[in-house]
């Protein structure tokens, strides 16, 4: 990941990741629809993320609370998952991350499911199963709980 230069507001950073232009913002409850990729993550937890990639490129991944999809890119940028399934309660389409997946060689592997509940055992189970089979997940991300402590 590197800093670029670019329009920025106050706490952005601009990253870059596999080729994709991402930037950190704070969290708000504005959505992103044009412009780089926003990422609504702390400095600290995409670190986290990058430390976790060495341990899980390739794998098999759900990521539950997709917010305006951000996230979902930059994990499927900076994991190359054999499997990304991405859970959003919201049942709006998210354009951020149509737009990436639009031109992405990972399309194939990144599996969006909106308006989906995460305590939806059966729904979710069902979904897993659909795209990964039998085969163990490797990483499982709740970010839309929002009880990070």
């Amino acid at each position: 990941m590197t800093n670029t230069d670019g329009d920025s507001g106050p706490g952005d950073e601009h990253i870059v990741v596999d080729g994709h232009e991402f930037v950190l913002r704070p969290v708000s409850r504005r959505r992103a629809d044009a412009g780089p990729i926003q990422l609504k993550k702390p400095r600290w937890m995409v670190d986290r993320y990058r430390e976790l990639a060495e341990e899980f490129s390739g794998g098999s991944v759900v990521e539950l609370g997709l917010w305006d999809g951000g996230s979902t890119a930059f994990l499927a940028s900076l994991l190359r998952p054999r499997m990304l399934i991405g859970v959003e309660l919201e049942p709006r389409r998210l354009p951020q991350l149509d737009r990436f997946l639009e031109n992405s060689p990972l399309a194939g592997h990144v599996h969006v499911e909106l308006g989906v509940d995460q305590a939806d055992a059966a729904t979710l189970r069902r979904l897993i199963a659909d795209h990964v089979g039998d085969e163990p997940l490797d990483l499982v991300i709740d970010d839309a709980s929002h009880l990070l402590e």
